[in-house]
């Protein structure tokens, strides 16, 4: 009897002290475990930061669970990462979430306690007797209008919630600049993972249809699914940017933001007057009205689209809107120098009877004036006629008489 009390009394003993029985066995090391528990952590990198976004849209997960990890090595000792790794496939795979069974329970269960406490509940509840407080009855303050007593403000008791207290310290550009750097970085950690986003969507069997496939000169799609998303969000992280710098101006946009020109396009209506020479109105002699109207408007004008580029000459770059009608861009920095640049294109694109465009026969004047053909119709400086030179004048030999009479008669 005494060796059973002393073995039980040692078993717990061991089992207080925490002692476990050692293996006599040394289990063999695996030489894939390292390569393993690589796997594993490029898993764990790669799904941390979808995860988390799916997991904080779930507030019953959060409840469930606790907090997510807020880096991804913390994965590594949070328990209940399996189950979250399961439910997240399971939604990634099938697109819905399945409520679990256990939660099913969980809600029969506070049913089943609603209905109990109802039908156990007394008639008539006693009311509470208050604690006596040992600093003496409470000073009560006067009733309000509808006869209910106030009680006395307490020091101790919340004011007012955080929310509301920082709306009160921020002004309405200072909220909208917080604001407006919380979507940036929203942007910026989805364009980390767009290619892993564009992946997942092409799974989908319900995802919308993509545009038509369109192909560079070397034979590579130029609109695949990733390149519209990281163009869509490159669109959306600039307009961020100024519209920060708008209400900031002492903010410091990234290092890799370049500004966006802005551009607009003038189409040419080439179809309805095919004759008509809109081309060599815009560009004029050697280029010199199309340079003139670039530095009045501080913009750079270009003529794109089909037929600005002749057939077979060398050095043909290929353009984006090469298929597009023939057009002019007009690319600036400002909407008013825009909308001065394209004021001044738009008078152009009217068509006008050569005998009265003005603006034709001032080009003309100017490119016989670079090419040495001009021929002026001045004044003739004798007799004031028009028509000829000064040295082909019928009055020049009376002209020449008169002023030598006049020389001899000064002497």
């Amino acid at each position: 009897m005494a060796d059973d009390d002393a073995g039980g009394f040692a078993a717990f003993m061991a089992t207080v002290g925490g002692d476990k029985p050692k293996q006599t066995e040394d289990k063999p090391k695996d030489e894939y475990h390292y390569e393993e528990e690589q796997e594993k952590e490029a898993m764990m990198k790669n799904y941390h930061h979808p995860m988390k976004q799916w997991f904080r849209q779930r507030p019953q997960l959060e409840a469930k669970y606790g907090a997510f990890p807020l880096f991804w090595q913390e994965l590594k000792t949070w328990e209940p990462y399996r189950e979250v790794l399961k439910a997240y496939i399971k939604f990634t795979e099938h697109g819905d979430d399945v409520e679990p069974a256990e939660k099913k329970e969980n809600t029969r269960d506070k049913d089943k306690q609603k209905e109990d406490a109802a039908t156990t509940k007394p008639a008539e509840e006693q009311p509470k007797k208050r604690r006596k407080s040992r600093w003496g009855d409470p000073v009560e303050s006067g009733a309000d209008g509808n006869g209910e007593k106030k009680r006395k403000k307490s020091r101790w008791a919340p004011t007012s919630s955080g929310a509301s207290a920082m709306t009160g310290l921020l002004n309405q550009k200072q909220q909208q600049s917080v604001m407006l750097r919380a979507q940036l970085e929203n942007i910026n950690q989805k364009l980390k993972t767009v290619v892993m986003d564009a992946a997942m969507i092409e799974k989908d069997p319900n995802r919308s249809p993509s545009p038509p496939p369109q192909y560079d000169s070397n034979g590579k799609r130029t609109n695949t699914r990733e390149v519209r998303m990281k163009a869509a969000l490159e669109k959306r992280r600039r307009e961020t940017i100024e519209e920060l710098v708008k209400i900031n101006p002492l903010f410091r946009p990234p290092a890799d933001y370049a500004r966006q020109k802005l551009h607009r396009k003038i189409y040419i209506p080439i179809r309805d007057f095919p004759s008509y020479n809109f081309i060599g109105l815009i560009i004029g002699p050697r280029g010199n009205t199309q340079k003139c109207m670039e530095r009045e408007t501080n913009c750079k004008i270009a003529i794109r689209g089909k037929g600005s580029v002749k057939e077979g000459s060398k050095g043909k770059k290929m353009n984006a809107d090469e298929n597009d009608d023939l057009h002019v861009l007009i690319t600036g920095d400002r909407e008013e120098d825009l909308d001065k640049a394209a004021k001044e294109v738009q008078s152009l694109l009217v068509p006008v009877d050569d005998t009265r465009n003005a603006h034709k026969q001032k080009q003309l004047r100017e490119l016989a004036l670079i090419n040495g053909t001009l021929r002026d119709d001045d004044y003739c400086h004798i007799c004031g006629e028009k028509g000829h030179r000064q040295w082909e004048c019928p009055n020049r030999d009376a002209h020449r008489t008169c002023h030598v009479l006049l020389f001899l008669f000064c002497f």
